[in-house]
């Protein structure tokens, strides 16, 4: 009887370890499933003309010119025409627009151009309450969308190094949220609220932003925000977010 239970006891807890490592074989092929499906594979007739966009927007951002303008709403055609073969027509759209004669919203870095876009919906309406980031992979030639909920997220940058993108999510009352996300969709942390939307990297690993605050103190200047750098972890993870006077 006594060994009679124990090799029942012993079949359960196999019976238990075999249950969980299915269900965790299960839980990363739903995953691999849903990261497939948020990264496509970008046509190779494109590669030339995407090639262009990080030295476009690097010309206007440094060198902000009508001619260096036109560069990157050109540039910006060809990313609206990545989204048209990969989404279809009238399905995403860039935003804003460059058939709107604006310039798009996007940055580059490290071989990556990170954007915003928005969704259409019936009849050709554009639906603004909702905006996501996505990421061009310049090197794997892929569209990774890098958000995607019914928020309004916009300004997307890239760290130096490619590796992280910063964004603002403006879905609660507190006013934008700095959001960090890794190149691959991954690890979406929240920096701090109530944001501004002159924020920067400086450096791989720290993000300079203003955080507005309720009450403007005219002896601390600034208008009533506050300055403030987050370090990060090479993982992404925010290790220390301090005070910071001026940039």
């Amino acid at each position: 009887m006594g060994e009679g239970g124990s090799t029942y006891r012993k079949l359960l807890w196999m019976g238990i370890f075999v249950g969980v490592l299915l269900v965790g074989m299960l839980v990363k092929g739903a995953w691999l499933i849903y990261a497939d499906g948020q990264k496509k594979s970008i046509p190779a007739e494109f590669r030339a003309a995407l090639r262009g966009v990080p030295e476009y927007a690097t010309l206007a951002r440094h060198d902000d010119t009508e001619e260096n303008r036109v560069k990157l709403r050109e540039a910006g055609r060809s990313v609206q025409e990545v989204l048209d073969r990969l989404y279809g027509s009238w399905k995403v759209s860039l935003h804003p627009w460059p058939l709107w004669g604006s310039a798009p919203d996007l940055d580059v870095a490290a071989d990556k151009i990170a954007f915003t876009a928005v969704r259409f919906k019936k009849y050709r309406v554009v639906d603004y309450t909702r905006m996501d980031v996505y990421l061009i992979d310049l090197h794997k030639m892929a569209l990774i969308q890098l958000t995607a909920g019914s928020h309004y997220n916009s300004s997307p940058r890239l760290s130096p190094d490619g590796r992280f993108v910063a964004y603002l999510d403006d879905s609660t009352e507190n006013g934008p949220e700095l959001m960090l996300v890794k190149a691959d969709g991954s690890s979406q942390t929240r920096i701090a609220s109530g944001v501004a939307s002159d924020f920067r990297w400086r450096g791989e690993r720290e993000l300079q932003f203003r955080v507005r605050q309720a009450v403007s103190n005219p002896r601390a200047g600034g208008g009533g925000e506050k300055a403030m750098i987050a370090r990060l972890s090479p993982a992404g993870r925010v290790v220390e977010i301090r005070d910071e006077a001026a940039y």
